[in-house]
């Protein structure tokens, strides 16, 4: 069995014209929020054996803190078919190359992680807010295998009553 983590990424900078997309970053806030969520997260003690990231800045910015705060940057990759724009094959296909670990999290962007959980869970609705986080947990990587096991809002990692 494996254990899915789906990360989005924290808050960015707006799009504007003249700027691609993909060199969007993560703003001030958006790193102290994820900061304060990826302590957090060491406290959960996840175990991870990989952490794969949209090689988008904001996405890999996300995944850098993260694996940081877990003492895990060398389990840290990029993986560009985790772009913006991902669609569940891909993600089922990562996944299915990763299929030794244990514990995986793959960190992106919506709405791909958010529809890629909900066909994993049999189609629920699932929407990850920036920075939110989803378990689900595999026997196999097929639409409506996962069993889902939680959700977290970023607000309810750090401790916030906001949503």
């Amino acid at each position: 069995m494996m254990r899915l983590y789906l990360l989005r990424h924290g808050s960015a900078e707006e799009p504007h014209a003249g700027r691609p997309d993909r060199e969007r970053r993560l703003t001030p806030e958006g790193i102290a929020e994820v900061e304060a969520e990826a302590r957090s997260l060491r406290r959960l003690r996840l175990g991870l054996d990989r952490i794969l990231s949209s090689p988008y800045p904001r996405a890999f910015q996300t995944a850098e803190i993260v694996a940081r705060a877990l003492d895990l940057t060398e389990l840290l990759s990029a993986d560009a078919r985790l772009a913006s724009g991902c669609h569940f094959g891909t993600i089922q296909q990562i996944i299915a190359e990763h299929s030794d670990a244990r514990r995986l999290m793959l960190v992106g962007h919506n709405p791909d992680l958010s529809l890629a959980a909900s066909r994993l869970v049999g189609g629920v609705g699932v929407e990850l807010k920036k920075g939110g986080l989803i378990r689900i947990d595999l026997e196999r990587c097929e639409p409506g295998q996962g069993v889902l096991r939680w959700l977290v809002t970023p607000a309810l990692l750090i401790g916030s009553d906001q949503d």
